[in-house]
């Protein structure tokens, strides 16, 4: 489109659209100093660097990689002279996530392969030994733990609640939807969740996908529970979830206070349904701090003279024991 330019950041891709050439040029001018001086700064000293395997995303190829780590992500090139532009660059955030092989496994393969998750997928990556994959995993996991945290609108708006009076509150549930119940499905958690598969062996074992997708099914099921006869065998599904996946459950907790909070019909069945789910969650386990406020603030929200008024009270009387 005309005028339009893109920003590529570590955590993101932002395609903007300016009035004129004239503000598309100004805007490109003001912010490329800061794109350039992340090339040339200590965001590109190397934290590690070596030959690694490279696995397609398929497994059937194989390719031999120079890789370079930086404070900005990681690097890879066809040789270890780095004057010339990368292969391939890989950003990383701290919601990537970098797992170690099975220990048996590698010594009897004598592959010591590691996954490093990213947003958009996954890499398989191979060191010659023990100790060159154990260095690479950690240096890895460092550059990840200090990146900044990505906060999603979920959360920035909860954050908003503390600092804001009555009057403010409101207005912010009106000009904010993503706080309120809706039909629709969602394309994103609400939570920022970590990237890739959940490791745990019980979670495997029991076929889970990555933390996105089961937050997106947890959710479908939400308002598939809404319609139906008998929701016990969808809540049991729900509450096992949340025992084998602890880190899901501010999440469901923030899909229920959602899918509670100014429906189009406060006595609904489909209401109800949700509220028979949330008095569950919080009989089985609470949430985190930050989002047990959260709880809190929007029970006080709801009148307990509604059709789902004793749900509402047990929820109540779960939080305060």
């Amino acid at each position: 489109r005309p005028h339009s330019f893109t920003i590529v950041s570590v955590d993101r891709v932002l395609h903007c659209l300016a009035d004129s050439e004239e503000d598309m040029s100004a805007w490109i001018n003001a912010l490329q100093p800061y794109g350039e001086g992340e090339d040339e700064g200590a965001g590109r000293a190397a934290i590690e660097k070596g030959w690694l395997i490279k696995e397609t995303a398929s497994g059937k190829l194989r390719t031999k990689r120079f890789f370079v780590l930086t404070e900005s992500g990681l690097d890879y090139y066809r040789s270890p002279d780095t004057s010339v532009p990368p292969a391939g660059q890989i950003s990383l955030n701290n919601l990537c996530t970098v797992i170690s092989p099975d220990e048996v496994i590698a010594r009897e393969s004598g592959h010591w392969m590691f996954t490093l998750n990213t947003r958009r997928r996954f890499y398989r990556l191979t060191a010659k030994s023990n100790s060159d994959e154990m260095r690479w995993v950690q240096a890895i996991q460092e550059v990840i733990d200090n990146k900044p945290p990505i906060i999603t609108p979920t959360e920035k708006l909860v954050d908003d609640f503390r600092q804001a009076g009555p009057g403010e509150i409101e207005a912010i549930y009106r000009v904010n939807p993503i706080l309120s119940y809706t039909a629709n499905h969602l394309k994103a958690s609400l939570l920022a969740l970590p990237y890739g598969e959940v490791m745990s062996h019980k979670a495997k074992s029991r076929g889970y996908g990555t933390y996105q997708e089961e937050a997106l099914r947890i959710f479908n099921s939400l308002q598939d529970e809404e319609s139906l006869g008998n929701p016990i065998p969808v809540i049991q599904g729900i509450l096992q979830t949340c025992c084998d996946l602890p880190g899901l459950r501010d999440e469901v907790y923030c899909q229920l206070i959602k899918q509670t909070a100014s429906p189009p019909e406060l006595d609904s069945i489909a209401i109800l349904r949700n509220w028979q789910v949330l008095a569950c969650m919080t009989s089985s386990f609470l949430p985190s701090r930050k989002y047990l406020r959260y709880l809190r603030f929007h029970l006080q929200r709801h009148p307990i003279c509604c059709r789902c008024g004793r749900r509402i009270v047990h929820v109540s009387h779960c939080l305060s024991d």
